[in-house]
């Protein structure tokens, strides 16, 4: 109903990942405005919206880059409200961004490895097989040794990737991973994204503007305006509401949301 190694285990894989109520305000400015939602271990969810809709600032505030002005951030029963990020990925909460955020100059297997290390204090040793696991399983391992400014647009959003999964996620959020990404880096990326839950047994919170991915790796979509979450359901749901069509699309009512 629509609403208003091999095998790497996170730290626990039954706990979900909440807001209660959550406000941010920059000097007067509503970024996010009494915001409750939960995202569900071992999914993927799918946040969309407008430009300036509070979706990076929601992602922000859920993984400790930003302290909300009002409410709560949960995992579990776990009050991590006010904690810094690094706390935060400390409890298996790891994102990417939009901009990469790689180390340049570092090779692109001790850029995944740096998570590991870190974040759960791996050996270098440990961490680098770990990283290569990882790196092997995204098709990316032939390009370990290179260094990660080398690396054309589409490889070094994969490798942000890896290097969050690295980290052993409880929930991964993803920040516009097919950002500047073609037709077939977007199928290759769906059916990665697709299948994180079951292999590194986590949730996963999408945001992105291209449709087509969002509507083919999600199994729930959440959708924001105005710094407020307006609509939640399948994506099925989502594309035939007509509320969503006219607050995010601008599209005609009798419109689907093309995919």
């Amino acid at each position: 109903m629509l609403q208003s190694s091999n095998q790497i285990a996170p730290i626990d894989d039954g706990q979900s990942l909440s807001l209660e109520h959550v406000d941010v305000r920059f000097a007067g400015l509503v970024a996010v405005d009494d915001v409750t939602l939960k995202l569900r271990p071992r999914s993927v969810t799918g946040l969309i919206g407008p430009n300036g809709a509070g979706k990076t600032t929601a992602v922000n505030v859920m993984t400790g880059f930003q302290r909300p002005t009002g409410g709560r951030i949960l995992l579990g029963g776990l009050d991590l409200t006010g904690h810094p990020p690094e706390e935060f990925a400390r409890r298996g909460i790891m994102r990417t961004f939009q901009s990469g955020r790689l180390f340049a100059k570092l090779s692109v297997i001790d850029n995944v490895a740096a998570a590991a290390v870190g974040v759960r204090g791996l050996s270098r040793a440990r961490a680098r097989d770990h990283a290569y696991d990882i790196l092997e399983w995204m098709d990316c391992a032939h390009v370990c040794c290179a260094t990660a400014e080398a690396l054309p647009h589409g490889l070094q959003q994969r490798v942000g990737l890896a290097r969050a999964l690295a980290g052993f996620p409880t929930f991964l959020l993803l920040d516009e991973p097919a950002s500047g990404l073609g037709r077939v880096d977007c199928d290759a990326l769906i059916s990665l994204i697709q299948n994180i839950p079951s292999r590194f047994q986590c949730g996963v919170l999408l945001i992105e503007h291209n449709m087509s991915v969002i509507m083919k790796a999600c199994s729930s979509i959440l959708v924001f305006a105005s710094g407020r979450q307006i609509a939640e359901g399948t994506p099925a749901e989502i594309s035939a509401s007509v509320q969503v069509r006219q607050a995010y699309l601008g599209a005609a009512a009798d419109e689907p949301i093309s995919i």
